[in-house]
């Protein structure tokens, strides 16, 4: 449909292109088909992505921390492996390594009240651990000893 405009009489003419309306050829169903399939795979391929990504991210996290601990910067360490479980909290090996290091924290600190504090840390970061793996023998084996460590510290 074209618009026309009068300036003397300042009206507004509009006339039909039934002629152009009858070339115009409608969208074969195949082509309609190959849109959707490849709106389908575009969102499939962003789901993954998206998985991808976060697994990739909390590995580079944990990979951070493990170094970290290599230069005995405990606290960096947590602040990398809670990053790494934010972004992949079903991860058992986190939680196992995030209590380990609360245990290593809370046998060099001096004060009862914040050693009892990060025991207590590490035995909850190990119960969720073995929330997520039950059958990982090293988190039932931190889970005991900081059990231990928490009466020893309050009997």
């Amino acid at each position: 449909m074209r618009i026309k405009a009068d300036i003397n009489s300042n009206a507004i003419y509009t006339r039909s292109h039934s002629a152009n309306d009858a070339n115009r050829k409608s969208v074969p169903p195949a082509l309609w088909l190959r849109l959707a399939l490849c709106l389908v795979t575009m969102a499939l391929s962003g789901t993954l992505l998206y998985v991808v990504s976060n697994q990739l991210v909390s590995q580079i996290y944990y990979t951070k921390a493990k170094s970290a601990l290599k230069g005995n910067n405990h606290w960096i360490a947590v602040r990398y492996l809670k990053a790494a479980i934010r972004y992949q909290p079903n991860d058992f090996m986190f939680w196992r390594k995030l209590a380990e290091v609360y245990n290593t924290v809370g046998e060099h600190e001096g004060s009862i009240r914040r050693a009892f504090m990060y025991a207590d840390r590490a035995r909850k970061s190990y119960l969720e651990s073995n929330r997520l793996n039950p059958l990982d023998a090293s988190t039932v084996i931190g889970l005991a000893i900081s059990e231990a460590r928490l009466h020893q510290l309050y009997p």
